[in-house]
């Protein structure tokens, strides 16, 4: 049997990390020829198809219609899931929460995390952004591990072609992702107003919908979501990227920032970090806000080093790429049908 047709899920409410992932793939199989049916959560699950996939799972097939679930919990239409992340079955709640207000809605979560993994169990294939994470999901949800195939997320191989040298009148460092805890923004800002340092060096924090607001001046939020052509040049001009996370199962403005030749200081708390960013990052405590700050002073007098890790960062970030992510899951895919 051949692969001639796929149901993609996708709801109105998709994080942007998530929808970049499933656009690149889902452009590499149609140009492969496989054509892709999207459908939402108030939409019915198209039959007509050889695989229904779900490519931005936290919780499987989460907002979807009532109908609809009890129809993907039996169907024999085979069902990949695309899991991005259990942390929050290990991981303490207090790294998720921006405030005491957050936690019933937290523990909410949780519950429905954990009780929709065990309920449903209707899949063939779970495809994760990582070994980290696939290890999550078998030692915290008991997946059997023999059905779980981590293909790695993918970056613009243009991404580079987009940056230019910007004439700022100041250097700064740089820090990308959203409006969540486990980001670990506040300690960036702690870091880097602990430096003290000259009126010329700033950090740029792009964090869309973020509701605080600063005092200092040498500290620049962009609360709009931006385009690659706009964020290119801001990774290529920054000292580093900052992204000493608390959690992440793949990270990718890791690689986004390797690709434009910006240093990384990273976290050393999980292995998903090393996973990804290897020997081309700096690495350091994310629950320290000094840690954070000792690598920030490191990279900006140690010019050699930054030098060395642009040029390791680029290697890196060349092992993955979007076509090869495409190409593994296409080929998941298909050994999936012939199995079927």
């Amino acid at each position: 049997m051949r692969l001639k047709s796929l149901a993609v899920y996708m709801t109105s409410r998709t994080p942007t990390s998530m929808l970049i992932y499933t656009n690149y793939v889902s452009n590499y199989l149609i140009d492969q020829g496989i054509k892709c049916i999207f459908f939402s959560e108030n939409d019915i699950v198209p039959k007509n198809v050889d695989i229904i996939w779900d490519p931005r799972a936290v919780i499987p097939f989460n907002r979807l219609n009532c109908k609809q679930y009890k129809f993907l919990k039996k169907t024999s239409i085979p069902i990949v899931i695309t899991s991005h992340g259990a942390n929050m079955t290990y991981l303490p709640l207090v790294n998720f929460a921006n405030s005491l207000l957050e936690f019933p809605q937290l523990i909410k979560n949780k519950y429905r995390l954990y009780y929709r993994w065990k309920t449903f169990r209707n899949y063939k294939y779970i495809i994760t952004p990582s070994n980290y994470a696939k290890s999550v999901l078998v030692d915290n949800l008991s997946i059997v591990p023999d059905i779980i195939f981590p293909i790695h997320h993918g970056v613009n191989i243009n991404l580079n072609n987009l940056t230019k040298r910007t004439n700022f009148s100041y250097k700064y460092f740089l820090h990308v992702s959203n409006n969540r805890k486990i980001k670990n923004v506040f300690r960036i800002i702690k870091a880097f107003e602990y430096l003290n340092l000259n009126q010329n060096i700033k950090l740029i924090l792009v964090v869309p919908n973020f509701k605080e607001s600063f005092q200092n001046s040498n500290i620049q939020l962009i609360k709009s979501t931006i385009t690659h052509e706009q964020l290119a040049p801001l990774y290529y001009n920054a000292i580093a990227l900052l992204l000493p996370s608390l959690a992440e199962t793949f990270g990718l403005p890791i690689i986004e920032a390797m690709r434009c030749c910006c240093p990384v200081i990273t976290s050393n708390h999980l292995s998903v970090f090393k996973e990804i960013g290897g020997r081309a990052a700096l690495y350091v405590n994310p629950y320290s806000y000094k840690s954070i700050a000792i690598a920030m002073v490191k990279l900006y007098n140690d010019i050699p080093l930054r030098n060395k890790l642009i040029r390791l960062g680029e290697k890196r970030a060349s092992y993955f790429t979007w076509e090869k992510c495409g190409y593994q899951h296409l080929k998941l895919f298909r050994k999936l049908i012939r199995s079927s």
